[in-house]
C-alpha cells in the first residue's frame, strides 16, 4: 500500500474526519498523519513518509485536534478513505462463531 503525496494545501475545516491529513510532529521516519478512523474520544492514525510508505500507527484523543493547545492544522484530504472495505477470512473456524 502506497500513498500519493501532492503539495500541502491548508483548509479552513479543520474538524477531524477520516481521510484528513496532518504534519507528524516528532519527527522520525514517519511525515504525515493519515486519520483513518475516530470516535467522540479516540483518533486513529496511519503514519506515512513522504514517499508515502507506511511507516507506523497511532492512537491520540480527539482532544489532540481539537484544541488549539496542541496547534494540529489539517494539511490535506486523503479521499475516499473512509469508503475502503476489507473482507476477513477466518483462518480458525471457531473465531467466526464469536459475533
Amino acid at each position: 500500500m502506497r500513498f500519493n503525496i501532492p503539495t500541502p494545501c491548508p483548509t479552513d475545516d479543520d474538524t477531524p474526519a477520516v481521510g484528513n491529513v496532518y504534519r507528524c510532529k516528532g519527527g522520525g521516519k514517519t511525515d504525515y498523519w493519515i486519520i483513518i478512523g475516530l470516535n467522540d474520544l479516540t483518533v486513529n492514525l496511519l503514519g506515512i513518509n513522504r514517499a508515502g510508505s507506511v511507516t507506523s500507527t497511532a492512537n491520540y484523543g480527539i482532544h489532540v485536534f481539537t484544541s488549539p493547545n496542541f496547534n494540529r492544522k489539517l494539511i490535506g484530504r486523503c479521499e475516499g478513505l473512509d469508503d475502503l472495505e476489507f473482507d476477513v477470512v477466518w483462518t480458525d473456524a471457531s473465531e467466526g462463531a464469536h459475533g
